[in-house]
């Protein structure tokens, strides 16, 4: 069985065939947060790590390497400001 999936792979039990579809190498926690930033775009990183039950430190990570990937940016302050999902723009 192979590691890395593409993604077109439908083979895991993670697939969910509503999620969205990324070009970069996404995983479940990866789809969980954009799932997450999907739904409410002005999001923090702890509301994240509640909803999700993946650590704060492990969000904050996963986040800042979507951001320097192209997949996300930032728009606005902490506090205010709102994710923006880029990939696919």
């Amino acid at each position: 069985m192979s590691a890395s999936r593409g993604p077109g792979d439908t083979s895991s039990a993670a697939f969910r065939p509503d999620a969205p579809q990324h070009v970069f190498d996404t995983d479940v926690k990866n789809d969980a947060i954009l799932t997450c930033i999907e739904k409410d775009p002005g999001i923090s990183a702890r509301v994240i790590s509640e909803i999700t039950g993946i650590s704060i430190n492990t969000v904050e990570r996963r986040l800042k390497k979507m951001v320097e990937a192209g997949v996300l940016r930032r728009e606005g302050s902490t506090k205010s400001g709102r994710w923006i999902i880029t990939l696919g723009e």
